[in-house]
């Protein structure tokens, strides 16, 4: 079992909140999951339909315990993105998270009272294109 420190996160969530700060849209969807690691590509076009191949930014959760959420969804630009919950937040209490977990909220487009939660282990941002509308 491992254990990521909270300041590991909190870098990875300020990577990506800086980022998209800086985008004028981002659509995302879930590409892939299973009980190793989900992962949400986000991409400011997509018409293609391959995000495989074609997505600005990819977010790991690894060793995922609950999702609640939509395929796809698009970033709400007024606030942040992506935010930390507390460890006395309600989700972690009604599902009795065990130590090492941390609960994700997203900030979503069009559905202010439905956020998405992730709780994982561990979140890796990779930036595939630093200027995505240059």
């Amino acid at each position: 079992m491992f254990i990521v420190k909270r300041e590991e996160v909190m870098s990875e969530i300020k990577k990506i909140n800086e980022y998209l700060s800086k985008c004028t849209w981002m659509d995302f969807t879930v590409a892939q999951s299973n009980f190793g690691y989900i992962e949400l590509y986000g991409a400011i076009d997509q018409s293609h339909n391959n995000y495989v191949d074609n997505y600005e930014i990819k977010l790991t959760f690894e060793q995922p315990y609950f999702i609640s959420s939509l395929f796809s969804c698009s970033l709400d630009a007024s606030k942040p993105f992506i935010e930390l919950c507390s460890d006395e937040d309600e989700i972690n209490t009604k599902y009795n998270m065990e130590e090492g977990h941390y609960t994700f909220k997203f900030n979503i487009e069009s559905f202010r009272e439905l956020p998405i939660f992730i709780v994982a282990k561990n979140i890796v941002c990779k930036i595939l294109n630093e200027n995505p509308f240059k």
